[in-house]
């Protein structure tokens, strides 16, 4: 069973660029989700339900207008097909 190919990209010096920034948002990203969480769970552990994913999941969404207003991602985006 394949899970997993190998892909070699050739992408131009402003393709690479935007993928280094997506690819930053999106550590960024996992990192707030899981510093949120930490906090939560050291702060109301066993006093308070959890956090959920549908909690953070509606976070997001101020999140990315916050993060897109501050960065121009629009220098390239990948062609949808």
């Amino acid at each position: 069973m394949l899970l997993t190919e190998k892909v070699v990209l050739s992408p131009t010096p402003k393709q690479e660029q935007w993928l280094w920034q997506m690819s930053m948002a999106a550590t960024e990203l996992y990192n707030i989700a899981l510093q949120q969480r930490r906090w939560h769970f050291y702060r109301h552990h066993g006093t308070a339900q959890s956090l959920s994913y549908t909690y953070q999941n509606s976070q997001l969404v101020e999140l990315k207008k916050r993060s897109l207003a501050s960065t121009n991602f629009t220098a390239w985006s990948p062609k949808r097909s």
